[in-house]
């Protein structure tokens, strides 16, 4: 693969055995290091396998975030896919009823309305989703900074010109 720099067998002070370094970069010309026990599988899968990591890695957190899948309950892995597919498939429900309802709301703000309605009528759900804002002020702004007088200079004298109002 042309993104393989090395692939080779080193010695490393803290292993008894030698141990295998890949290294390859990336589209943005990153550099990576890997070191791994695996003489099984090409340099090729292990970047992949690299690459495939990260993008689990970010559908984790992504998962953490949005479907607050924080706690697992189970620790078979039957009950962990469990978890994970009840949840996605809320997940999924909260998009089509924003999407039926024409919610200008982002999800979260969504998802937070309907946890504190769920156990209320769907009208009053609704209603309180197109409720309009009670807020009309934009809150305390800063003050701004007057803007210094202009001056003219006259010779060794400064003379302050006075601005006209508008």
């Amino acid at each position: 693969h042309p993104a393989i720099l090395r692939d080779a067998k080193v010695k490393y002070s803290y292993a008894d055995e030698p141990i295998r370094l890949v290294e390859f970069e990336d589209e943005e010309h990153r550099l990576y290091r890997l070191m791994t026990t695996r003489w099984d599988l090409s340099a090729e899968q292990i970047m992949d396998l690299y690459r495939y990591r990260w993008m689990i890695e970010t559908f984790f957190k992504w998962i953490k975030q949005h479907l607050k899948l924080v706690k697992i309950w189970s620790t078979k892995p039957q009950g962990m896919w469990n978890q994970m597919f009840l949840a996605l498939a809320a997940y999924g429900l909260a998009l089509i009823l924003q999407l039926q309802t024409k919610s200008k709301k982002k999800l979260w703000p969504f998802l937070r309305l309907m946890r504190t309605y769920m156990y209320k009528s769907y009208d009053e759900f609704i209603e309180e989703l197109h409720r309009s804002k009670s807020k009309t002020t934009r809150g305390r702004q800063k003050i701004p900074i007057p803007k210094k007088k202009e001056t003219k200079f006259e010779g060794n004298i400064a003379i302050i010109k006075p601005r006209k109002k508008k």
